[in-house]
Protein backbone atom coordinates (compact mmCIF):
# COMPACT_ATOMS: atom_id res chain seq x y z
CA UNK A 1 0.00 0.00 0.00
CA UNK A 2 1.23 3.46 -0.84
CA UNK A 3 1.27 5.98 2.00
CA UNK A 4 -1.12 8.88 1.64
CA UNK A 5 -0.11 12.18 3.21
CA UNK A 6 -2.06 15.39 3.69
CA UNK A 7 -0.30 18.73 3.45
CA UNK A 8 -1.99 21.95 4.52
CA UNK A 9 -0.26 25.32 4.06
CA UNK A 10 -0.87 28.80 5.44
CA UNK A 11 1.24 31.90 6.05
CA UNK A 12 1.22 33.09 9.67
CA UNK A 13 2.79 35.52 12.12
CA UNK A 14 3.93 34.41 15.64
CA UNK A 15 0.52 34.79 17.29
CA UNK A 16 -1.12 32.96 14.42
CA UNK A 17 1.47 30.19 14.65
CA UNK A 18 0.65 29.53 18.28
CA UNK A 19 -3.08 29.63 17.62
CA UNK A 20 -2.61 27.41 14.55
CA UNK A 21 -0.70 24.85 16.61
CA UNK A 22 -3.61 24.58 19.04
CA UNK A 23 -6.12 24.45 16.19
CA UNK A 24 -4.14 21.69 14.52
CA UNK A 25 -4.30 19.56 17.66
CA UNK A 26 -8.07 20.01 17.76
CA UNK A 27 -8.39 19.30 14.03
CA UNK A 28 -6.41 16.08 14.23
CA UNK A 29 -8.50 14.75 17.11
CA UNK A 30 -11.52 13.71 14.96
CA UNK A 31 -9.14 12.08 12.49
CA UNK A 32 -7.41 10.18 15.26
CA UNK A 33 -10.57 9.22 17.15
CA UNK A 34 -12.12 7.82 13.98
CA UNK A 35 -8.98 5.80 13.25
CA UNK A 36 -8.23 7.66 10.02
CA UNK A 37 -4.61 8.68 10.60
CA UNK A 38 -1.57 6.76 11.76
CA UNK A 39 -0.55 7.13 15.37
CA UNK A 40 2.62 9.16 15.13
CA UNK A 41 3.55 12.69 16.09
CA UNK A 42 2.38 14.97 13.30
CA UNK A 43 4.99 17.26 11.83
CA UNK A 44 4.53 21.01 11.46
CA UNK A 45 7.13 22.75 9.33
CA UNK A 46 7.68 26.46 8.86
CA UNK A 47 9.22 27.99 5.77
CA UNK A 48 11.37 31.11 5.79
CA UNK A 49 8.33 33.15 4.68
CA UNK A 50 6.28 31.88 7.67
CA UNK A 51 4.27 29.32 5.73
CA UNK A 52 3.12 26.56 8.09
CA UNK A 53 2.92 23.05 6.69
CA UNK A 54 1.14 20.33 8.66
CA UNK A 55 1.91 16.75 7.71
CA UNK A 56 0.23 13.60 8.94
CA UNK A 57 -0.25 10.17 7.43
CA UNK A 58 -3.57 8.57 6.55
CA UNK A 59 -4.08 5.07 7.92
CA UNK A 60 -5.09 3.88 4.41
CA UNK A 61 -6.58 5.05 1.12
CA UNK A 62 -9.97 3.98 2.46
CA UNK A 63 -9.45 6.10 5.59
CA UNK A 64 -8.61 9.13 3.44
CA UNK A 65 -11.73 8.60 1.35
CA UNK A 66 -13.84 8.17 4.49
CA UNK A 67 -12.48 11.41 5.95
CA UNK A 68 -13.64 13.40 2.94
CA UNK A 69 -17.21 12.17 3.46
CA UNK A 70 -17.33 12.27 7.28
CA UNK A 71 -19.54 14.99 8.79
CA UNK A 72 -17.12 15.17 11.75
CA UNK A 73 -14.10 15.73 9.50
CA UNK A 74 -15.48 17.91 6.71
CA UNK A 75 -15.64 21.10 8.85
CA UNK A 76 -11.88 20.98 9.37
Amino acid sequence: MQSAFHVHTKQADDAQKKAKSEQNKAKRLPLSVQGLIKNFTPVTLQSVDSMLIDIFEWLSEEAKDKAYTSPKVLPI
